[in-house]
């Protein structure tokens, strides 16, 4: 990869009963060779209405009201179908949170990984393709990928179909992978292995990683930078290491907060988040996070700006204080 994703002021909105609703709301953010990068937030926070509007796979009943995506000289957001599909899959891959919903269920793994090679690189011959899809089923940890490859979805293990649908996500060689809640559907075990998965074939293939998660774990995994998002809006971009050591967002703060953890023997009492978000339609006028955040004042009323600071962007306007670095 050698050109970067510039996503700039892009927002979108959902038609609910005969009224369009926003649900992403002026996001702008950047996409760069090697990047490692979360995104995060509460359900319903406009994650992956974000990603599916950058690659075009928005519901019908959704649209794009303004800003771009820019992949070099191409703007994905009013490409044709056709510059799309040449994108997707080759240059921009997705794996979906459900691998059983994702893959076909009346073909089997061999033909849809087949079918994307076949998309993607028609100069391979029939047998090239085959090879190159037991390469694929090997390169994602499935054991006798050969024999795997006659399966049907129905016939392997969540962990094995979120595998085979990695493995069809990487059959276009693409530049950018989207993963979007890849591992919310699998136990704990089978979680730590995909996250370790999609981290190691990032490095290996030089792909740039975009992480979907609600999971803060997750992103200490995998990711070097964090987009947290709130009602549809960036609150912070960050750089992981000072997300977990000083978060300046309330909001940030408060998610680190309400993650488990095991303190010696002694129980923790865990930290909620008050209240809920808003529903979209339904935001605040100033700050959509003010209802919640016990830092909130009349200056909350309004809305404030995303600003760039010292390495990260923050929209507040009662930021926390960085912790002091360590002499």
């Amino acid at each position: 990869m050698n050109e970067a994703l510039v996503i700039e002021h892009l927002s979108v909105e959902f038609r609910h009963d005969g009224t369009w609703v926003r649900v992403v709301d002026d996001v702008s953010f950047e996409i760069h060779p090697g990047d490692r990068l979360a995104i995060v937030g509460e359900s319903g926070s406009g994650k992956s209405v974000t990603a599916l509007a950058i690659v075009g796979l928005l519901d019908p009943a959704g649209r794009v009201v303004s800003g771009s995506a820019r992949l070099g000289g191409l703007d994905l957001i009013t490409a044709g179908r056709k510059a799309l599909e040449d994108v997707r899959g080759r240059r921009i891959a997705m794996v979906f949170q459900d691998a059983l919903s994702a893959l076909d269920p009346v073909f089997t793994i061999g033909q849809q990984i087949g079918a994307v090679l076949k998309r993607h690189m028609p100069s391979l011959t029939k047998s090239d393709r085959l090879e190159r899809s037991i390469e694929l089923l090997r390169a994602v940890g499935i054991a006798d990928p050969q024999r795997r490859l006659s399966n049907y979805p129905h016939q392997m293990s969540g962990g094995m179909r979120q595998r085979a649908l990695i493995a069809s996500a990487l059959a276009g060689d693409p530049e950018i992978l989207i993963a979007d809640e890849p591992t919310t559907a699998l136990d704990v075990t089978v979680q730590a292995q995909i996250v370790q998965l999609l981290h190691d074939l990032a490095d290996e293939r030089s792909m740039a990683l975009v992480m979907i998660t609600h999971d803060l774990g997750v992103v200490g995994e995998v990711a070097d930078r964090a987009l947290v998002m709130y009602s549809g809006s960036i609150v912070e971009d960050v750089l992981v290491d000072n997300l977990f050591n000083g978060p300046r967002h309330p909001y940030t703060a408060a998610l680190l907060a309400s993650i488990p953890r095991l303190v010696g023997t002694r129980p923790r009492r865990l930290d909620a988040i008050a209240g809920a978000p808003p529903r979209a339609g339904s935001w605040p006028s100033g700050c959509t996070f003010a209802p919640r955040c016990s830092f909130a004042t009349d200056a909350c009323l309004v809305r404030p700006v995303l600003v760039a600071e010292a390495g990260t962007r923050l929209s507040c306007h009662h930021p926390l204080r960085p912790l002091a670095s360590p002499t």
